[in-house]
């Protein structure tokens, strides 16, 4: 038996509480009964108008905070999330994880941490679902507050898993309406609940678990088309073919060979020295290659609009079309703005 590690992966990874393993209130029953439901109820990363094809959201992000083995990214790659991202304090529960993962073949990153003191929601990309099931209780108040501060700016969607008990002050509340305090209707949206899951002839029922889950009123997903220039724009052609030498084909790149740096020369002529141009398009490379390994670590800046075809982008403009050109269809915006 592995100290910390509570989810039930079955086969030679014993847990410690092998009675949880087919409870509706634990493990693969508590994704499927808590998570998922919530998720479906907002067709969060199956939504055609979001750049979803086959039911798969190549460049969806989920990101668990307390995942212990990796059990809800494991379900979270499989319902349809392509980055998945786990952070969990317990190192024997992350070898165990990253092992289990590894022999399995599954594509999900499982990081080693504790939250709030090594690591922070800046540590992480932009995220369409940020997961704290059973665990936000645990953050001191000075955790939890710094985290509500930037939180709507930096995920789209947030699922609690929780239960009402009485807690020290100085740690964050638990029950339904203590969350719903903490989420002001300025800046978030409840969408759904789950608050009667049966608990009759479980092996391990959870009295008064439920899940709630809300979503930022300034942080959308949204089509790439409906800021992109066209493609004939030769600073557009130009990024993109970085994007292929930089990125794709991960080549050793001639800056000054490049259609991005001949455009930029004609462009900035006068203006920018050669030296400049070379400096500037070397951060762009830098730029992208970042993108590629660690996502897309802020969201694009626009302001609201109520029209349906064209958004006007205030800061971005770059990230915007290296992710176009990395054959993303859609980007997390944050409104700003009046």
């Amino acid at each position: 038996m592995a100290r910390g590690l509570y989810q039930n992966l079955g086969g030679d990874y014993p847990a410690e509480n092998a009675n949880r393993a087919d409870s509706r209130f634990w493990n693969r029953g508590r994704w499927d009964n808590f998570i998922q439901p919530l998720l479906l109820a907002e067709g969060v990363a199956l939504d055609e108008r979001h750049g979803v094809t086959d039911g798969k959201a190549p460049h969806h992000v989920f990101i668990e905070i307390g995942c212990n083995a990796g059990l809800f990214l494991q379900a979270a790659t499989s319902y349809g999330f392509g980055r998945v991202i786990g952070l969990e304090k317990s190192g024997h529960a992350v070898k165990h994880g990253r092992r289990y993962r590894d022999e399995h073949n599954l594509e999900y990153e499982l990081r080693n941490g504790t939250f709030g003191l090594d690591v922070s929601l800046d540590d992480f990309p932009v995220c369409d679902v940020l997961l704290l099931s059973t665990v936000h209780y645990y953050f001191s108040i000075q955790e939890w507050t710094r985290m509500l501060d930037i939180l709507h700016t930096r995920a789209r969607y947030v699922i609690f898993v929780s239960r009402h008990m009485l807690l020290d002050h100085n740690r964050p509340q638990s029950g339904m309406r203590d969350l719903c305090d903490y989420f002001p209707n300025d800046r978030w949206r409840k969408v759904a609940t789950v608050t009667d899951v049966p608990k009759v002839n479980d092996p391990k029922a959870r009295h008064d678990l439920f899940s709630v889950m809300f979503q930022s009123r300034v942080l959308k997903r949204e089509p790439i088309n409906r800021f992109m220039v066209g493609d004939e724009d030769q600073m557009n052609v130009g990024l993109s073919e970085l994007v292929v030498l930089a990125v794709i084909n991960d080549e050793d790149i001639n800056i000054t060979e490049t259609k991005y740096y001949k455009e930029l020369l004609r462009r900035k002529a006068g203006r920018w020295s050669p030296p400049a141009i070379v400096d500037f398009v070397g951060h762009k490379v830098a730029m992208m290659r970042d993108v590629k390994e660690r996502g897309l670590m802020e969201p694009l800046l626009a302001h609201p609009s109520d029209h349906w075809r064209s958004r006007h982008l205030v800061d971005g403009g770059h990230r915007l079309m290296i992710l176009h050109a990395l054959g993303h269809t859609t980007v997390l915006v944050r409104e700003v703005g009046p």
